[in-house]
């Protein structure tokens, strides 16, 4: 490829900026090193710029720099997956003496009030009175601190108990 491939395909900032680095590090490095740097390409599939996450590595050999260009379209997803799961961590660090709090049979209750099943429901299951069913959901929610179903079901995911 030659020089008019990255002017047509390269953004003219990202071939200001990011490409006299990549031939310093050329001229610098050695065979096992790596160099990455965000720059701006055209994409094949819309013609448009988009933000690429490029990895290069020299093979002096050759006389070649070999590089890898990957697009982060994709990457909220990623980061919102990880925020997530960071999220979880935190919230069952925070939560766990309330979770270590329940009974046995506290934790029954809750799976099936996560699972969605009404207190008549619970109460045939687990072969307990109505008023049982009643009694394990307001220690369940004093223990928890949690008022709401909607919270509820929240801590019983974060518990891993549905």
């Amino acid at each position: 490829m030659g020089f008019e491939y990255f002017e047509k395909n390269i953004h003219p900032d990202s071939l200001k900026y990011v490409a006299p680095r990549f031939l310093e590090f050329y001229e610098k490095a050695d065979d096992d090193q790596l160099h990455a740097e965000f720059q701006k390409i055209r994409n094949p599939r819309t013609g448009e710029f988009d933000t690429f996450f490029t990895v290069c590595k020299p093979f002096k050999e050759h006389n070649l720099l070999l590089t890898s260009s990957n697009p982060i379209s994709g990457i909220d997803s990623v980061t919102r997956r990880i925020e997530r799961i960071a999220g979880e961590e935190i919230y069952v660090r925070k939560h766990f003496d309330e979770f270590q709090s329940l009974t046995r049979r506290e934790r029954q209750v809750l799976t099936r009030i996560a699972q969605g099943f009404s207190n008549k429901d619970i109460s045939g299951q687990l072969y307990i009175t109505l008023e049982t069913v009643k009694s394990h959901r307001k220690n369940i929610k004093k223990k928890t601190g949690i008022p709401t179903t909607a919270g509820l079901v929240q801590f019983a995911i974060a518990f891993e108990l549905i």
